[in-house]
């Protein structure tokens, strides 16, 4: 049987390596935070779903289709697209908001 598509585009801020423990959060309709929780009990995001109704991969650029997409797209800042619908942060020091609490 064929892998079933994605339907999220994820953007990786961090390697899951490191971690003891993972959440996931809805912050709005369609978009999800992993936060992760390091061994010394501090949290960080991991990485952010987006559905594929919310935004679209344009020759390796993902680009929202939504308010809520477009708005943290803007905030996580330039993105590398890594394969398939896969991104990473190229600065992981930006200001994340709805950190983990």
């Amino acid at each position: 049987m064929p892998a079933q598509p994605r339907l999220v585009y994820q953007i990786v801020l961090h390697p899951r390596t490191g971690f003891v423990a993972t959440r996931t959060r809805t912050v709005a309709a369609g978009i999800e935070r992993l936060d992760g929780r390091r061994a010394d009990g501090s949290w960080a995001v991991i990485e952010w779903s987006i559905a594929k109704t919310l935004a679209h991969n344009e020759r390796g650029e993902l680009v929202a289709d939504d308010p809520n997409a477009a708005a943290l797209l803007d905030e996580l800042g330039p993105l590398k697209h890594v394969r398939g619908d896969r991104f990473k942060v190229m600065e992981t020091s930006v200001p994340l908001r709805g950190k983990a609490d």
